[in-house]
């Protein structure tokens, strides 16, 4: 550190003429001492300015800028601030090259210009209606709808292949060649005009600063933690078996818990699923807002796209499926991209598990849930616990916050104090166990053997797959929990501990796998 940069306090510093280069140095302080002994050890330097405290009297370098990368500073300086205080303002410019995030591939299917009687010609119906094994008739449709949307990925390229006479570099090619660059040209062009209009220096600072958190640019803590410390495996085991660590005691046997449990007193007689139809189908498709695709690529766009000419396909399976009480095990595979819920994950519990499921089977599920709901809604008497929110008609987020503020606020009208406790349910979802959710099933809400066996075989031998940055893991079977991602899930837990309030002795509310005593 250069004498010009003798730093202390006004009385025992350098002090310097204003506009002059020249310093004068007095005698060093201790505290100055100690603080070039601090940068010497940790090799810091103290970065050239002017004077920062001007005086009437005296001037002097007082507000520092240290680094230890002295290489990257192309200059630094302080600035003239007499006008609001006799503390320059220091400022500098750094050469800092931030780190470019990994390239991340993504496939979006451009489905907004499509010939619709094209579409509808070209598909051609495999015979669905012949076959017995449901599982046959899955993968017939599935690969009917994924072959009809490979098609689509270049319908250029598709005409000339489809031409007998086609050869390579006629005008047919040359066409296609040209249509290729040309939407090359538009994509690039896009690209641009959307980060000049959402990110351009001349915006307000405001919605540059939204249109950043928007993106996720402006704080990548979360979505740039360091995935390659993590191994895709270690992360799905802990997904699919993570619950089996909380046993810390041994767990009833189902037969015990059967026991315990009196049968349920359904009025309306046993519960079984009803074969659907066309209009519900449609309806259903249409409720699904997420354009997320499963293991076999085929979004729920794609299917609206079809509509109606292929309604009656999914409606001959989706019955099929409930006669059978079988569920398609192309059905059963997941997909999940763990999430970190904090930025700087450690360990695999610190992600989010977040499951995509094949788009056709979410339409059959909606169809189920809502025959379930239907059933208990009508129930007498009521089979769900009395404050309970979430997958209920007329009870969501709102009820349950009115009935907790309501009960506080008769507690104050009573001169009575409120204690409540909040239970978090450790992954709550995957701790269900299919034999007791059965036994309730059929004991406490009045399902039917073969709506029983439906749900079984919809839980049953299902898979997982953790795809962690494109490097997807080994798949690994799931033994116990509801599936997550699947719409079902929500309601079959709530059933599951539907029973949990008649041993509490306070007032409670039940929200999914929330719990407020």
């Amino acid at each position: 550190m250069s004498d010009q940069h003798n730093v202390g306090h006004n009385r025992t510093c350098s002090r310097y003429p204003r506009g002059s280069g020249k310093s004068f140095l007095n005698q060093p302080t201790t505290n100055l001492l100690a603080l070039r002994r601090i940068h010497t050890t940790f090799n810091l330097t103290v970065l050239p300015t002017l004077a920062t405290r001007i005086t009437e009297h005296s001037s002097t370098i007082i507000d520092l800028m240290v680094t230890d990368h002295p290489l990257f500073i192309k200059k630094s300086k302080a600035v003239n601030t007499n006008s609001i205080s006799d503390h320059e303002a220091v400022n500098l410019i750094a050469d800092v090259r931030i780190p470019e995030a990994p390239p991340r591939r993504m496939k979006v299917w451009n489905l907004g210009r499509i010939d619709l009687l094209r579409l509808q010609a070209d598909f051609q119906t495999k015979d669905i209606y012949q076959e017995g094994d449901i599982d046959i008739k899955t993968q017939l449709l599935t690969s009917e709808l994924y072959s009809l949307l490979s098609m689509l990925r270049d319908l250029a390229y598709s005409l000339y292949v489809r031409n007998p006479n086609h050869v390579r570099g006629d005008a047919q090619w040359r066409d296609y060649i040209s249509k290729k660059s040309r939407a090359g040209t538009l994509i690039g062009a896009a690209k641009k005009r959307y980060a000049d209009s959402q990110f351009g220096m001349d915006l307000p600072t405001k919605q540059l600063w939204c249109n950043l958190r928007r993106e996720g640019i402006h704080n990548n803590a979360k979505k740039n933690a360091a995935m390659e410390e993590f191994d895709a495996d270690r992360i799905n085991q802990f997904f699919a078996e993570g619950h089996h660590m909380l046993h810390h005691r041994a767990v009833p046997s189902q037969a015990n818990a059967e026991s315990d449990r009196p049968p349920a007193n359904v009025a309306d007689g046993q519960f079984q699923f009803r074969c659907t139809n066309v209009n519900e189908v449609t309806r259903k498709i249409c409720e699904i807002g997420t354009n997320a695709k499963g293991t076999n690529e085929i979004t729920i766009s794609f299917i609206k796209l079809l509509c109606p000419f292929i309604l009656p396909l999914p409606t001959h399976l989706f019955n099929a499926i409930i006669d059978a009480q079988t569920f398609p095990s192309v059905w059963k595979k997941a997909i999940v991209t763990p999430i970190p819920k904090s930025s700087n994950p450690t360990s695999p519990k610190d992600f989010r598990p977040i499951s995509v499921l094949p788009a056709v089977s979410k339409v059959l599920e909606k169809i189920l849930l809502s025959q379930i709901t239907d059933h208990l809604d009508v129930s007498t008497p009521a089979l769900l616990a009395k404050h309970r929110s979430g997958y209920k008609k007329n009870h969501s987020t709102t009820t349950a916050l009115v009935k907790v503020a309501h009960d506080i606020l008769n507690n104050f009208d009573d001169n009575r104090c409120t204690v409540m406790v909040l239970v978090d349910f450790s992954l709550a979802f995957n701790c269900v166990r299919h034999g007791l959710l059965e036994t309730k099933l059929r004991r406490e809400f009045g399902f039917s053997n073969s709506a029983c066996n439906l749900i079984s075989s919809f839980l049953a031998q299902r898979s997982q797959a953790v795809d962690l940055g494109g490097t997807p893991s080994n798949p690994r079977n799931l033994t116990d929990g509801t599936p997550p991602g699947s719409c079902l899930s929500t309601l079959l837990f709530s059933l599951y501990i539907n029973s949990l309030p008649g041993v509490l002795k306070c007032e409670y509310h039940l929200y999914a796998d929330d719990l407020q005593i």
